[in-house]
């Protein structure tokens, strides 16, 4: 005799996959939007990498 747990505690293949799917998203949803978000942060106090085209202008003065 089996407990329900061992029953509920299924998940077919194709649950799984969406189930993966969904995580691996999100995961690089919230990565992509972390750098944007950090990106215009440290813009703002002007930490960020400067352009290369930034770089040239200095030089040709």
């Amino acid at each position: 005799m089996h407990s329900v747990s061992v029953y509920l505690a299924y998940i077919d293949p194709g649950t799984g996959a969406i189930v993966l799917q969904f995580l691996i998203a999100g995961i690089a949803g919230i990565a992509i939007f972390f750098r944007g978000a950090v990106g215009k942060f440290l813009g703002f106090f002007g930490i960020g990498k400067s352009s290369p085209d930034a770089d040239e202008d200095e030089t040709e003065e």
